[in-house]
């Protein structure tokens, strides 16, 4: 069945509790086996907890600092959905930054009950800090936004909802390049085209398809995913590889080391502030 039969697909604000639960739900399912994830716990008796813990943590902070988090529907239930987190401009920024996904650790009591997976996210945030500082130095890169998660509800793979998501570039015909995928697992990574309104107001994908609205513009932001077969779906949507490097956990050296990949993309930004 394709989306036609099956409704409208809609990227919206995400704006209350409920809505943010649902989605979460969403990140849950399918992140439940990503390899940053795996290695943050690595038993899956404990990751469910552990993953309800962590992303409430990053939703939290990402809403102090006016984060963007968005869901994509079908009709009206909540399928998938992403959140981008603004870049700090600085080395202090970051060090800021560090200390507030900390502080919203700390709050969802993951030092508390996951001591272990809590080092591991420090040490892994500390390098990737490092890291992205020098690459934007190496490349003189200004981004404004970092994709932090973005996923569909496993149950709605292969339905054709990423496809149409993806292909509804009202700049198509300029050849603008726009990303679909951030932090994504590789069967999930057919998320959404990302367009974003200001006023939490419904996006009609299927009715912008010959639209062209001086409105939007688009915004350069940094990807970050860390499984090979996402790499793929990125270069198709022609974003641009910036590095590969690789993860080793400098204290817990017999834990497998993973790839991670730094891509600069570009979102379509609707009457957003920025």
């Amino acid at each position: 069945m394709s989306y036609k039969d099956e409704g409208i697909i809609t990227v919206q604000k995400c704006t209350n509790d409920d809505e943010w639960e649902k989605l979460r739900y969403c990140f849950e399912k399918s992140f439940e086996n990503y390899p940053l994830h795996t290695y943050y716990m690595p038993e899956i008796s404990k990751r469910a907890d552990f993953l309800k813990r962590y992303l409430n943590a990053c939703h939290s902070a990402t809403k102090k600092k006016e984060g963007i988090v968005m869901a994509i529907r079908k009709n009206t239930e909540i399928i998938g959905g992403f959140i981008f987190d603004p870049i700090p401009s600085s080395k202090s920024s970051f060090v800021l930054d560090s200390e507030r996904f900390t502080e919203a650790y700390l709050e969802n009591n993951i030092d508390h009950h996951y001591p272990e997976s809590f080092s591991r996210i420090k040490r892994y945030e500390r390098w990737e800090d490092q890291t992205i500082l020098e690459l934007f130095r190496k490349h003189s890169l200004k981004l404004q936004w970092e994709g932090m998660f973005c996923a569909i509800d496993p149950s709605y793979r292969g339905g054709g909802i990423g496809s149409i998501l993806t292909n509804t570039n009202p700049f198509a015909n300029e050849n603008i390049s726009v990303t679909s995928g951030t932090n994504c697992i590789s069967e999930t990574s057919n998320a959404a085209e990302l367009l974003l309104k200001a006023d939490g107001q419904i996006i009609d994908i299927n009715g912008i398809r010959e639209e062209k609205d001086p409105r939007r513009k688009l915004v350069p932001i940094l990807i970050i995913c860390h499984d090979r077969q996402s790499v793929g779906f990125m270069i198709k949507n022609r974003c641009q590889l910036i590095a590969e490097k690789t993860y080793k956990d400098d204290i817990e050296t017999s834990v497998l080391q993973f790839p991670v990949y730094f891509f600069k993309g570009e979102i379509i930004v609707e009457n957003y502030k920025l």
